[in-house]
């Protein structure tokens, strides 16, 4: 995927100095939301042998763009763009949803938290253009619902090289 992410960064001509920028905002502002008690969705994780649980998100990394300039490419040497400080960190986790119908939820005594109301399947050439499926994918979404960007508020996607 690192190497995808290179790749789609010169297909769409983004700099290194504009990745480096846009990581830098990313941890600055995940580190105020941090400080400020937004993100409390977090489930104290107790390791075995570790003196401390894991009760905030560890891969806030707060830079300065003195020290992205010091980082050699990751994926692409010696010419890709994208760093170590650019990228999602190596990770594990877990997390589980309960899909289920309106009806079953209300058997259950469950208030749905959300509805799925369409979805779509794209596919997208793995050499060139790997991580635009949830690109294509929304666009494709919102035209058969009829709406547009500005009709929703928040979008949620898994991108490690956004």
């Amino acid at each position: 995927m690192g190497q995808s992410a290179d790749r789609l960064a010169a297909a769409f001509n983004v700099t290194r100095r504009e990745q480096d920028e846009y990581a830098i905002r990313s941890h600055l502002l995940a580190q105020q939301a941090t400080d400020k008690g937004y993100l409390d969705d977090i489930i104290p994780m107790h390791i075995p042998g570790a003196p401390d649980a894991i009760s905030r998100d560890n891969g806030i990394r707060v830079s300065t763009m003195e020290q992205m300039n010091k980082l050699k490419p990751a994926f692409i040497k010696p010419h890709g763009t994208v760093t170590a400080a650019s990228s999602s960190f190596l990770t594990d986790g877990a997390s589980a949803s309960l899909i289920t119908s309106v009806d079953k939820a209300k058997e259950l005594g469950l208030k749905p938290k959300a509805y799925i109301r369409r979805y779509v399947f794209t596919s997208q050439d793995p050499k060139d253009q790997l991580l635009l499926g949830p690109t294509y994918a929304t666009a494709k979404l919102l035209d058969q619902c009829g709406l547009t960007l500005n009709d929703i508020d928040v979008f949620e996607f898994h991108e490690a090289f956004a």
